[in-house]
């Protein structure tokens, strides 16, 4: 069975929740912290060093009001398929190698995180992967 990561997006309404992590530290009690969410994939090719940056392939945004989003955890087959935009983004399938959560403080109440997904082109059987 895969095991998926969920990121979840919520307001962060108590100071003391995330006090050690910095998080909320100079935020007054009762106030919530808004944190934003940019989600995409970047593609890497067998035999190469460093992914492709392709720019926008999914392009997922999730808030504090969005609710749950599901992610793939390392590990996870992704197929990317964006064949009915007309060919303005890329299409690929292959194994997650990496993600990098990009954290940047934008107010003392907002907060955005970039996340990168990198996939791995692999010589993986995928129908084996499952039954259609």
């Amino acid at each position: 069975m895969t095991r998926h990561a969920l990121l979840l997006p919520q307001k962060h309404a108590s100071p003391q929740t995330h006090l050690s992590s910095g998080v909320n530290s100079n935020m007054e009690k009762g106030e919530s912290m808004k944190i934003k969410y940019g989600i995409d994939y970047q593609y890497l090719p067998k035999g190469s060093s460093r992914p492709q940056d392709d720019g926008e392939v999914v392009g997922i945004e999730a808030t504090s009001d969005s609710g749950q989003t599901i992610l793939p955890n390392v590990g996870d087959y992704v197929h990317i398929d964006n064949s009915m935009d007309g060919g303005e983004r890329t299409m690929f399938t292959g194994k997650v190698r990496s993600r990098l959560f990009n954290y940047i403080r934008m107010s003392n109440g907002e907060v955005f995180c970039g996340v990168n997904i990198v996939v791995e082109e692999t010589d993986d059987d995928w129908g084996k992967l499952i039954k259609e």
